[in-house]
């Protein structure tokens, strides 16, 4: 595949038509290696669903080096695509998920979001990661901060 049509981003904008936007998801699911981490954390929120379903399209070692931007998008489950990011990182094996999850945390804890600590910490719950599994932050001091 050649380089890639950078100008179908705008086409996964919410206010575009939709068959648009399903010609710029199957697009970019086709699409080799694109960096969906920088991505997203940059992305405004019209293409956010859109980029999730990308990334739900794409083979499961390319999902994988999305983890950090899914990890981002749980910062407020009310954003696009948040919800089904959470779902996506639910099927992460643990000892995938578990160094962007680290990190994430730490970055969290570092800005005072409680909200995106907690969004965090449900997600630790469901993968029944324990204070032992992060071996670079203290789960229990970190997860206080956490609105629930």
């Amino acid at each position: 595949m050649g380089g890639i049509e950078v100008s179908k981003l705008q086409n996964l904008s919410w206010d575009k038509d939709r068959k648009l936007q399903e010609e710029a998801i199957t697009y970019f699911s086709n699409a080799e290696s694109f960096g969906f981490n920088i991505l997203i954390k940059n992305a405004p929120k019209k293409l956010m669903a859109d980029l999730v379903e990308i990334i739900a399209n794409k083979k499961v070692d390319e999902r994988y080096k999305s983890i950090d931007g899914l990890l981002y998008l749980l910062q407020d489950l009310s954003w696009p695509g948040s919800e089904k990011a959470m779902s996506l990182l639910k099927t992460f094996p643990k000892e995938i998920l578990l160094p962007p999850l680290e990190n994430t945390l730490k970055e969290a804890s570092k800005e005072n979001d409680d909200n995106w600590l907690g969004n965090l910490k449900m997600l630790i719950k469901y993968h029944s990661f324990t204070k032992g599994d992060f071996k670079n932050i203290d789960l229990i001091q970190v997860l206080e901060k956490a609105a629930w």
